[in-house]
């Protein structure tokens, strides 16, 4: 039996890039905020709110965990993830970009009903003489 909530499952999901997973954490009526660095959006509906996460993550051809946590706050679930990235081409020799989002999920009996989104937007990773990240103080136990 799965004792992980629908949070912790996205959360998972997410960091294997499994947006089929991930889709299957949502309410079928699910909607998302997301403040954007950009400006506000809006995204309602499974398949729409796992296709704007599937747009920022699928495709990268070099992507890395770099932070994630989870807790609750009151009924809500918090989440954080930080991703370094490479997002063009095959990856090679291309610059690594930094993002870190931090959202807020309300949970009902069919999964994530609602779901707030701060997003950092990707920026471009200082060079690293290792080629390594750096080791994050905030790490879950659900990559272990």
């Amino acid at each position: 039996m799965d004792t992980q909530s629908a949070s912790e499952r996205f959360l998972k999901a997410l960091t294997d890039r499994d947006f089929i997973r991930l889709a299957d954490c949502l309410a079928s009526n699910v909607s998302m905020r997301l403040l954007l660095p950009r400006g506000p959006e809006e995204r309602s509906g499974r398949a729409e709110v796992a296709a704007r996460l599937q747009g920022w993550f699928a495709t990268a051809p070099r992507f890395e965990v770099d932070a994630v946590d989870h807790a609750t706050v009151g009924p809500r679930h918090r989440l954080m993830w930080r991703f370094r990235v490479v997002r063009e081409g095959d990856g090679a020799g291309r610059p690594w970009e930094v993002i870190e989002q931090v959202a807020f999920f309300n949970e009902g009996p069919d999964g994530i009903e609602r779901l707030d989104l701060l997003c950092s937007g990707f920026h471009p990773e200082p060079e690293r003489s290792s080629g390594q990240a750096e080791t994050a103080e905030t790490t879950s136990t659900l990559l272990a």
